[in-house]
């Protein structure tokens, strides 16, 4: 199971929520699944997990958290097996300004015939089990540089991850790997609770989001919205966060008669925004495809102009709109607060390479930066860099 738009399609996601006794595993990958929201991202090439200075902010120099990923296969034979994924820096002091450099999207593909997957029965793709896979952190997914010093067995992206592990119930299950895991824990170990106790959501371990399986389903056109026996509710009783983040978002009260005429432009534009997505009040993500299309905005600042985008630094072809993170995501990740110094955006349009080149190192399996443009509901006039090729380059 894929996305895979035609020419004008496109095609929406939804978030539906994981149980913990039926939580999404390794299984549902690479295409069993459509994606996947929060919890540890599973990686493609699973052999060789980016390297975390990929996914440090370069403001804060803090590790990036898991977003998203999406199964996006393309027609061009090296990319029959692809995934984006999107990660954010949850420091809210890096998102008082659109700032791109704030999230990193990647993209991974494999041609139909490669190392890591074997084609099964029904098509489903299995896993090479005869390959070993990379080490990756117990609670984050990232890559795992860090081990265990005592059972030698569990892997960290760092200390403060192995720490919360440790409270977490890590010090129930940890033993000294020089005796066969049959002596007790040392006396001054610090104690927490059983793992399986503390569930791994966002208010408990901060960074780490709730987990969701990312669901698509096919837009019906804007022709046939009446057709579908919509709802005639407002947005602000669809979607009230998203009204809500809209409305907190206005500058202070109106003073002059030029703050009066952009405000009216703002809400006017804003009432075109709701009435787009107030058939799927739901939707989360508006997946395109190849081919570029007329982006979503929620404000008339901040709109990228398709001209603008810089064309791949690999291979010099034009990127195009592949998707859009909507704001009603942030509800599901818990990211609830609203002032300047939180997670937040108004849009997020993830470009990509319309050739999918295998990047700088022609590298099968290698993970390639993907600028991402960030359109905010706060009113700012920076941000946003148009040589947004730096990160490709890393």
């Amino acid at each position: 199971m894929a996305v895979s738009p035609q020419s004008k399609d496109v095609f929406l996601g939804f978030c539906e929520p994981v149980t913990p006794d039926q939580p999404l595993t390794r299984d549902d990958f690479p295409d069993a699944i459509n994606g996947a929201v929060g919890g540890k991202p599973f990686w493609l090439n699973w052999i060789s997990p980016p390297p975390l200075e990929v996914l440090t902010c370069p403001t804060c120099k803090q590790l990036m958290s898991f977003v998203l990923q999406i199964y996006a296969p393309m027609t061009q034979p090296n990319a029959f097996h692809r995934t984006l994924y999107l990660f954010a820096c949850v420091n809210g002091n890096c998102h008082t300004t659109p700032n791109p450099d704030a999230f990193r999207v990647l993209r991974c593909q494999y041609p139909k015939n490669n190392d890591l997957y074997i084609e099964g029965e029904e098509g489903k793709w299995l896993y090479n089990d005869n390959l070993t896979p990379g080490f990756t952190c117990a609670l984050c997914g990232l890559l795992g540089s860090k081990v265990c010093g005592k059972c030698k067995k569990a892997r960290y992206c760092g200390r403060e991850h192995q720490l919360v592990d440790w409270r977490r119930g890590h010090s129930h299950e940890c033993k000294p790997i020089s005796n066969n895991n049959s002596e007790p824990m040392d006396a001054d170990a610090p104690s927490g609770p059983a793992a399986s106790d503390v569930p791994l959501v966002f208010h408990s371990i901060e960074g780490i989001f709730p987990s969701y399986e990312l669901q698509t389903e096919l837009e019906v056109p804007e022709e046939d919205v009446d057709a579908m026996e919509m709802s005639k509710m407002s947005l602000v009783e669809k979607a009230p966060d998203v009204f809500n983040r809209y409305r907190d978002a206005q500058e202070d009260p109106l003073e002059t008669e030029d703050n009066y005429q952009s405000h009216v432009q703002e809400d006017n534009f804003f009432s075109r925004f709701q009435k787009l997505i107030a058939p799927y009040p739901d939707q989360v993500l508006r997946y395109y495809g190849a081919g570029n299309r007329d982006a979503v905005w929620v404000s008339p600042r901040d709109q990228m102009d398709l001209s603008k985008i810089p064309a791949c630094a690999h291979c010099n072809a034009e990127r195009q709109i592949e998707f859009q993170v909507m704001p009603q995501l942030l509800e599901h990740l818990n990211v609830d607060k609203i002032d300047a110094a939180s997670l937040d955006w108004g849009i997020l349009t993830i470009y990509t390479c319309s050739n999918q080149c295998d990047g700088p190192q022609k590298m099968v399996g290698d993970y390639i930066p993907e600028p991402v443009w960030v359109q905010n509901f706060l009113p700012s006039s920076e941000g946003n860099q148009d040589d947004d090729d730096e990160d490709d380059d890393e």
